[in-house]
């Protein structure tokens, strides 16, 4: 009933799942801030991994946590490219300047601006220099960075063990687009036992919410085709990207489980963990 009312009322696509919240966020579930003998870093969730999947925030914490990161988890807002692509300049500004307010002086005392999401990490490199003061948007390019290319710099902290696993990646439009746009190649391709198979797929369809209106929907699966030929045809264990809008849609059109980087960095750990714990 809800996804016909959703249907009916928002125009979207009845044969999408529902994108729901769940029932505790991120912050009630995580310490706003975990302490680290690292550098300090500002981790900028987004709504999906704050939201609609907190376990991914979670496990992208855990992660930065084993280098020995110091982070701080403070009260965010939407990025604004949800609003910037519905043409709301003005709603977008609101919230990139709620950010910073709730930032105070956390953007001067980071090192980095920890992005799990590639389109966040698009808006605060680059759309944020059209909404705020320049000096400002520069501090923030400056230290934004996707998780991967961060976890692939320091990589020697990471006691990486042996995965035996296919892994078909999917590489989001929005992160070609930024520097180190490999990051999560370099990343993936060097867990030990790790079988990669990089689609060299273009655009999956979804665009953001475009792709869930009803009458795109036919679109967005056609342009998705071929990415989900590549992917059913890979031989892989599990599907992997970087975007959430990527994942739903590969969820959707495809059979496999579809994973975060981040994920299966820590899957990897998680297994050092394991091995070198007592045996009962």
């Amino acid at each position: 009933p809800l996804k016909r009312l959703a249907a009916r009322l928002g125009g979207l696509a009845k044969e999408r799942d529902l994108v729901v919240f769940a029932k505790r966020s991120l912050y009630e579930r995580s310490p706003r801030t975990i302490t680290g003998p690292g550098p300090p870093v500002l981790f900028f969730a987004g709504c999906y991994a704050a939201y609609i999947r907190p376990e991914l925030g979670q496990t992208a914490m855990r992660v930065l946590s084993r280098m020995g990161m110091q982070i701080h988890l403070p009260p965010q807002y939407c990025c604004g490219l949800p609003q910037l692509s519905k043409g709301q300049a003005g709603a977008a500004r609101e919230k990139v300047q709620r950010n910073l307010a709730a930032w105070q002086d956390l953007l001067r005392r980071v090192d980095h601006i920890v992005v799990t999401c590639s389109s966040c990490g698009f808006a605060l490199m680059q759309d944020w220099g059209y909404l705020v003061d320049q000096a400002v948007a520069d501090q923030v390019r400056a230290k934004t960075v996707h998780i991967s290319h961060l976890l692939e710099q320091n990589r020697a902290q990471l006691p990486l063990a042996r995965l035996d696993t296919t892994l078909a990646y999917h590489h989001p439009c929005h992160l070609r687009i930024q520097p180190h746009a490999d990051s999560s190649i370099k990343l993936l391709a060097a867990i030990p036992g790790a079988s990669l198979r990089d689609l060299q797929s273009h655009c999956c369809g979804m665009a953001g919410s475009w792709g869930l209106i009803a009458k795109n929907y036919n679109l967005s699966r056609t342009i998705a085709g071929p990415m989900i030929r590549r992917l059913e045809h890979s031989g892989a264990d599990w599907a992997v990207t970087d975007c959430p809008t990527c994942q739903m849609q590969m969820e959707h059109l495809g059979r496999l489980t579809v994973r975060h980087p981040v994920e299966v960095v820590w899957q990897s750990l998680r297994r050092r963990t394991d091995s070198s714990s007592p045996q009962e």
